[in-house]
């Protein structure tokens, strides 16, 4: 594994179900018209997108 998908959960399950259960959630989010989206890239990097995305949605600065 590398440092740029290691965020502590990678150990849960096998590649494939997790793979699986993915497509399944995108699926289901795009059935009922939810917007997402994915982040790529290392810990830090999502972490921060991700932090981007909630403080715009919710008015939240950081």
């Amino acid at each position: 594994m590398d440092d740029k998908n290691d965020d502590g959960l990678r150990v849960h399950g096998e590649q494939k179900v997790r793979e699986e259960n993915n497509c399944r959630m995108k699926e289901l989010l795009r059935e009922n018209g939810i917007e997402f989206e994915s982040i790529k890239g290392t810990y830090q990097e999502r972490l921060e997108r991700e932090m981007e995305l909630i403080g715009s949605t919710f008015a939240i600065k950081f």
